[in-house]
């Protein structure tokens, strides 16, 4: 048996009964686990310590995930306190220095501030991360049926050979709705969502559009829509001759890297390969490009998987709001039923 197990983004595409077991499982062992995952749910259940790293530095909390935030809080707001009492001291040892450096009677005390502000200890002010927000904008078009599935079976087909995944498939998508994909691996999911995706075709039946449909498409693997050796700004341009710039979308390379910046690719990332980028940067970057493009049809393939936290809750509050603001239909595959029923209007289960 193992002494010490590590695991890296474990729960990514696990299914739910997957997902139940490994939970168990982990709970019973009996050696040092170390997780990095960005699931708090599952972070919850699995964990007693919290190993947090900002700023380049790592700082330990006792507890499971939400004691950390607690905890994390706590000090925040302990150490902002501290800051503004600290600056007021500054704040009155100065106004001393100034007022009475260059009067003879004063200056052995003067020079004693001085010095005392030289020896003082600075308490950093707190700085919070940058915001992440973004926001759909409207589309252009929005029509009504999105598509219709009539009489198709997917899946692939090999050497010739018809492999079947999905059998006999009849549903219409309708504008504004927000469907929730359900279901254990190898049902199909993702063959459903591939093939309104245009990615594959359907084996047999018909996959018929609405007309100016938009697809903006959350692969599961994000380089199933990027390039290893292009950076985030070669991607961009390439998005814009492919599509076209819609209408109050500038296609200009300072626009486009200006927009990159929104979803915190700034600097030299804009140049940096996104084979050599993290999971998380990789699913911001896909996220920044289907927003460009003002989709009236979003499919979202496990797409909370890859991301941080803050953007995980930007995007399920961006989708909740999509079809109330702008009637933009949503398809969501995910295994967490919670984030389902969070999202989606209407559940399918395959």
């Amino acid at each position: 048996p193992t002494e010490l197990l590590l695991l890296d983004e474990p729960t990514n595409h696990l299914d739910l009964d997957a997902l139940v077991w490994l939970e168990a499982w982990l709970k019973r062992y009996m050696g040092t686990m170390v997780v990095i995952s960005h699931d708090r749910e599952f972070l919850d259940a699995v964990t007693d310590v919290t190993l947090h790293i900002e700023h380049a530095k790592l700082n330990r909390y006792g507890g499971n995930y939400s004691a950390f935030e607690t905890l994390r809080s706590q000090q925040l707001e302990l150490q902002q306190a501290s800051f503004s009492k600290q600056q007021d001291k500054i704040a009155h040892l100065q106004k001393f220095i100034d007022r009475f450096k260059a009067k003879a009677s004063k200056a052995k005390q003067a020079q004693s501030r001085v010095k005392a502000l030289e020896r003082m200890e600075k308490i950093a002010p707190v700085l919070a991360d940058a915001d992440f927000t973004f926001e759909f904008k409207e589309p252009q078009n929005l029509p009504n049926p999105m598509l219709a599935i009539t009489n198709a079976n997917l899946g692939y087909s090999v050497d010739g050979i018809d492999k079947v995944i999905v059998k006999q498939v009849n549903k219409s998508v309708l504008a504004g709705e927000r469907i929730g994909i359900l279901g254990a691996n190898g049902q199909g999911k993702s063959t459903l969502v591939k093939t309104i995706a245009r990615s594959i075709k359907a084996l047999s039946g018909e996959l018929t559009e609405g007309k100016g449909l938009n697809i903006g498409y959350f692969a599961q693997q994000e380089l199933d829509v990027l390039h290893p050796l292009d950076n985030p700004l070669e991607h961009m341009i390439r998005l814009v001759k492919e599509l076209g710039a819609t209408p109050g979308q500038s296609s200009r390379e300072q626009d486009l890297r200006n927009f990159l910046g929104t979803f915190n690719f700034t600097g030299d990332m804009v140049k940096q390969n996104v084979g050599s980028m993290s999971g998380g940067e990789k699913a911001r970057l896909v996220l920044c490009m289907i927003v460009w493009q003002r989709p009236n049809l979003l499919l979202l393939d496990e797409p909370l998987s890859a991301l941080d936290a803050i953007v995980r809750v930007h995007l399920r509050q961006e989708i909740r709001s999509l079809q109330r603001k702008l009637g933009v239909t949503t398809i969501m595959v995910t295994h967490d039923q919670e984030e389902a029923l969070a999202v989606a209007d209407r559940i399918v289960v395959m």
